[in-house]
């Protein structure tokens, strides 16, 4: 299942400053990057080997719309929110491979509260009013995929 919030305009000629959690085979950068030619992407992916195997087998491009920085999604987020970046939109797709969990993507991590907190703060329209006040105006889609909920 997909969760939206509505927090950017979906419009190919608008600015949109856009996070990224999660870089995985890059298909969901490299679909805003292809489409919305003024998103400026920054993706935060923990392991360096993603980045290898999605430039190498699905094609990622890297340029000044789109940058990949390896670190900790979490530590990232909280050097973030203390320097004062915004970001119109703000993905989390940074997932467990452990069926076993509760929860697989996005990870535990990123749903406590603090993180919820911190990505208000991150948010250049405070994410929606923290998601609308408990989801008002979101929306689940669901996936073909029975390990994204």
């Amino acid at each position: 299942e997909l969760f939206l919030s509505g927090a950017a305009e979906m419009n190919r000629y608008k600015p949109a400053k856009v996070l990224v959690l999660g870089l995985g085979g890059g298909y969901l950068n490299t679909y805003l990057h292809h489409n919305y030619p003024k998103m400026d992407i920054t993706v935060i992916e923990l392991e360096p080997q993603m980045l290898e195997i999605s430039r190498k087998w699905f094609g990622l491009t890297l340029d000044e719309r789109q940058r990949v920085i390896i670190k900790d999604g979490v530590h990232f987020v909280e050097n973030a929110v203390a320097e004062g970046h915004k970001y119109d939109a703000i993905l989390v797709d940074a997932c467990v491979s452990d069926i076993s969990q509760w929860l697989i993507c996005p990870c535990e991590t990123f749903v406590k509260p603090q993180m919820v907190e911190n990505f208000a703060k991150l948010s250049a329209k405070e994410l929606r009013n923290r998601f609308r006040a408990a989801f008002k105006n979101c929306i689940l889609i669901q996936s073909h995929s029975q390990t994204n909920k």
